[in-house]
């Protein structure tokens, strides 16, 4: 019987990897979801990305265009309310630093009735702080959550699902290697602040977790001139939020 995968993607390497390995590797059907936040700069550039990567996928493997489903986009306004996932999130964020993303993807599953693949690797921040908790299934290559064990905010986790997290992104490069599909990984996009020429900043967050990880053969040199550029788009966004309504 053919599983369906409910994966978050992005466009990022992660989880790309998550959805090249499934349709590259299984006959799997692949759901994409992609959640579209307005405050999101690089969000066009996302979607574009995905679309090139969906469209080398079907020309590795014509399979693809019946197993890779259109990708399901939901405006984050329009994830439904749930003031117990978000009162978790709130207790979450007292203590430690969690992205946003994590309460209103939360919610969004809950109301869809799924369990979402998150791309949480080994050795990111959120998978050290989850520990224990994330348990390996029966089914091989798969993590789910620790319910039985779960206490209080982390009970928010109970609605992912936790495919790769037993490697790391340069683990995950090897694996790409090795079953033929480096090539499409290399079309990734991680970088939240796109330049005006539509190139990585070199600056933000995500650009700086690449070369962390052992990716900065990927990364623009973080030049002053990159560094003007990033400034003038992230203070712009910031004014513009703060002028239009929401």
């Amino acid at each position: 019987m053919t599983t369906l995968h409910n994966v978050l993607w992005t466009s990022g390497w992660d989880s790309t990897f998550r959805v090249a390995q499934l349709l590259l590797t299984s006959d799997a059907v692949v759901q994409p979801w992609y959640v579209l936040d307005p405050d999101r700069y690089s969000s066009a550039t996302e979607l574009r990305t995905m679309q090139r990567i969906r469209v080398a996928l079907e020309e590795r493997d014509p399979s693809v265009s019946h197993r890779l489903r259109q990708t399901k986009v939901v405006g984050k306004a329009d994830v439904p309310a749930d003031e117990e996932i978000s009162g978790w999130f709130r207790d979450l964020r007292r203590t430690q630093y969690w992205g946003a993303q994590y309460d209103w993807l939360a919610r969004l599953a809950k109301s869809e009735g799924v369990r979402f693949e998150i791309g949480l690797k080994s050795d990111d921040a959120p998978s050290v702080r989850l520990g224990d908790l994330i348990l390996r299934t029966k089914t091989p290559g798969r993590f789910g959550f620790d319910l039985e064990h779960a206490k209080g905010p982390k009970l928010l986790f109970q609605h992912f699902e936790f495919p790769i997290f037993d490697i790391t992104k340069l683990e995950s490069q090897r694996i790409a290697q090795a079953n033929g599909y480096q090539d499409i990984m290399e079309m990734t996009w991680w970088c939240h602040t796109p330049l005006f020429n539509g190139q990585p900043c070199g600056w933000c967050n995500p650009c700086k977790h690449a070369r962390s990880e052992g990716f900065g053969r990927r990364v623009p040199a973080p030049t002053l001139g990159r560094r003007v550029q990033y400034l003038m788009i992230t203070k712009s966004r910031a004014l513009m939020r703060k002028i239009l309504p929401t």
